[in-house]
């Protein structure tokens, strides 16, 4: 369920026929609730929609931008799938090949609204511990990027720059920290989500 105090209600009125997509969603039963556009892929826009479907579940449908700066689109779905293999990610519910869009399961708030909760926290650095432990670096570790679930436990997403040590190019990744040395990499993810708490 989407935490209903992020979605603005002038935002909820909009006309969402304007959105690139919109016709795909509605045809495959999805409602859009709430669209938010950046730019946060340097080269490219990155789309995402709060949808909900005929028995009001909500989903979060992202749309990849396709940038140079990040994993093709087959390594994505390849990296969501197996985050959620190893449950440090959302549920998949469909790949959208054609749009390149994932629809995946919506979070109920941001880790932020839950920094002091101490369980929270450990699960959170226990799935932090299970990316790691699995040979990935996450490229991108901050509160907005862990979502909470309604039972309390948390997934990570945004795995735009996520890559696995003997498989993917880590060149993004020691641009972004400023290192070239994976273990000081684990240390900089580490330290990213305890400035977080701080």
């Amino acid at each position: 369920m989407v935490n209903k105090n992020t979605i603005d209600d002038e935002d909820v009125i909009e006309d969402f026929t304007t959105y690139l997509y919109y016709d795909v969603l509605l045809k495959n039963g999805y409602e859009i609730v709430d669209v938010c556009k950046g730019v946060w892929c340097k080269d490219g826009d990155e789309i995402v929609y709060v949808l909900k479907d005929k028995d009001n579940i909500y989903y979060i449908s992202k749309m990849h931008c396709n940038s140079k700066f990040c994993n093709s689109w087959g390594r994505m779905k390849e990296i969501y799938k197996e985050m959620e293999r190893l449950n440090i990610g959302p549920k998949i519910y469909k790949f959208l090949d054609e749009e390149m869009i994932c629809i995946m399961e919506c979070g109920y708030e941001t880790y932020d609204n839950y920094l002091k909760d101490e369980t929270v926290t450990k699960n959170v650095k226990d799935i932090i511990d299970t990316l790691h432990e699995n040979g990935y670096l996450h490229g991108d570790i901050h509160a907005h990027n862990i979502m909470v679930r309604k039972d309390k436990t948390p997934f990570l997403i945004d795995f735009e720059n996520t890559s696995h040590i003997d498989i993917d190019d880590l060149s993004f990744i020691f641009k972004n920290y400023g290192i070239n040395d994976i273990k000081e990499c684990v240390q900089q993810e580490k330290e990213n989500f305890d400035l977080v708490m701080v």
